[in-house]
């Protein structure tokens, strides 16, 4: 049983002691085909008070769990899981949870130590995030798009960027999520300059304003939205509770300002594979109130 599931229906028995009923949805017909628990009625799964102590053993016996006295244990690896029981994959969380995709321009230097990239187009390295402790790079850029990672040389970005460290922010896919990305890259907001680089939408200035960077590198000419491309324009419309978030903060940095403006007018969005493709010049800005100037 998933932890979802277990915890609704530990809810469940704990607020019905004897007797009780759930409303039928996906979740109550799950108790009803997987564990025969109830009966159907009006639209309800209906049980006594032996259909809930039969559930109990049953759950028991599928997870040696007991409802009315247990957590849901937290998900180990697959290695400490293999530990104690057959099926390594038993709430055993995905291999990748703790790692994270790195990449630079030329070298990668962590722990105290030089790696040589790969002379192939590759996206970069994949590391246990927690088994680093230095970086060796005064910059660590956050990076929207996977595609990007792997062709970070052909991007028109300031000079200062050219020793960064490049950090693939993941997607919500449940074997490359972003949690980890998000914990390394904030862990070092105190000792380097933390840059994001996104899409330019409104979910772009979003994430840059929440994901702990001290900077925004995103295209000097905000109007460059406006580049003939054939087909629709359809991120705009997509992404309406984030535009109303955003017209509602009247203390947005300069260049944040100014961009959403341009977005707003021509209702128009960007792709970093846009700015990729057509050469466009990257610009660093400042993630602060009341400034308009770029760094360096």
């Amino acid at each position: 049983m998933q932890k979802s599931f277990y915890n609704s229906t530990q809810k469940l028995l704990l607020k019905f002691r004897s007797a009780g009923k759930v409303k039928q949805c996906a979740y109550s017909n799950y108790l009803k085909s997987h564990y025969c628990f109830g009966e159907e009625r009006n639209g309800y799964i209906e049980f006594n008070a032996d259909q809930r102590a039969k559930l109990i053993r049953d759950v028991k016996a599928d997870t040696k769990l007991d409802l009315l006295f247990d957590s849901y244990p937290e998900e180990k690896s697959r290695l400490e899981t293999a530990d104690a029981e057959r099926n390594e994959k038993a709430n055993a969380y995905p291999v990748t949870r703790d790692y994270v995709l790195i990449n630079s321009l030329h070298h990668i230097k962590l722990n105290q130590q030089t790696h040589q990239i790969s002379a192939f187009t590759a996206l970069g390295l994949t590391v246990n995030a927690d088994h680093i402790v230095s970086v060796e790079h005064a910059k660590i850029v956050f990076v929207e798009n996977l595609e990007i990672m792997a062709v970070l040389a052909k991007l028109n970005i300031p000079d200062e960027l050219k020793d960064a460290l490049w950090l693939y922010r993941g997607d919500l896919k449940k074997d490359r999520h972003t949690a980890k990305a998000y914990q390394f890259f904030r862990r070092f907001k105190d000792s380097h300059q933390l840059i994001y680089f996104g899409d330019l939408d409104p979910a772009g200035i979003e994430i840059a304003l929440t994901c702990g960077a001290h900077y925004w590198l995103t295209p000097e000419d905000s109007a460059v939205i406006n580049m003939k491309l054939d087909g629709d324009e359809n991120e705009w419309d997509k992404q309406g509770r984030t535009i109303t978030s955003l017209r509602n903060k009247s203390d947005l940095p300069e260049k944040c300002r100014i961009a959403f403006q341009e977005m707003s007018n021509k209702r128009k969005t960007l792709k970093q594979e846009h700015m990729l493709t057509h050469n466009i010049q990257m610009g660093l800005y400042k993630l602060t109130l009341t400034t308009a100037d770029k760094n360096y």
